[in-house]
């Protein structure tokens, strides 16, 4: 059912999936998509391949292909994350990643986020590397809020510690051109604009643009 609305949406918009993609993260072009006249059909149709945990691929890509259609307001992927199995999350995240919609993909960061199924900071790695700038940008902030957590309990305390800040080396860190930043992975060069700055309890490599990126959110000062 799902795939015969899919068709005839295509049909009503009369353009091509190809052709919606091309500017489908263009708001000012694609905001008619609830003007279909059987789009709340569509989305209970895309709850119900959820609900009844349906794994086939072709199903499952057209789950997707809704959620992106949907991505003004969200609603299907957030049902996904809330309602799937993890055997469903698993293959719909295999699938997304390689999706025709950039709409799709970029809200599989959302449905990692919310579900973390296992080796998903891979699947970020992989869409941190996808074509569209929109979507490597996505992934690449989840990456970095997650890597941030990671080192500095942020989600838990969301006060960091008093930073030192110098260039190039501290007593505990020396920058090398091997070395790269841990948080957007950047070659880190060794030139002026690479900075290192150690913390009273650990010690990171970190470029001047990442610092200068979370300082104010993450309340860090540099001495």
């Amino acid at each position: 059912m799902i795939r015969l609305l899919l068709e005839k949406f295509w049909q009503w918009l009369q353009m091509s999936e190809e052709e919606y993609n091309e500017i489908g993260l263009d708001q000012n072009k694609c905001e008619f998509e609830d003007d279909f006249p059987e789009f709340t059909e569509m989305l209970l149709c895309a709850k119900k391949v959820v609900n009844d945990n349906i794994l086939d691929t072709a199903s499952l890509d057209c789950l997707i292909t809704v959620m992106a259609l949907d991505n003004e307001s969200g609603s299907i992927v957030e049902y996904i994350a809330e309602h799937s199995s993890n055997e469903q999350i698993e293959k719909i995240i295999r699938i997304g990643t390689s999706h025709l919609q950039n709409n799709a993909r970029w809200q599989l960061t959302e449905l990692l986020d919310k579900r973390k199924p296992s080796d998903y900071m891979m699947y970020l790695q992989i869409l941190a590397q996808d074509f569209h700038p929109y979507v490597r940008r996505r992934a690449r902030n989840q990456i970095n809020y997650i890597k941030l957590g990671e080192h500095w309990d942020i989600y838990q305390k969301r006060k960091l510690y008093r930073a030192k800040f110098s260039k190039r080396s501290s007593k505990n860190c020396t920058l090398q051109k091997s070395l790269n930043c841990e948080l957007c992975f950047n070659s880190l060069t060794g030139n002026e604009f690479d900075v290192i700055y150690t913390s009273a309890e650990n010690k990171y490599c970190i470029c001047e643009n990442c610092f200068l990126d979370f300082q104010d959110e993450f309340q860090l000062t540099a001495k």
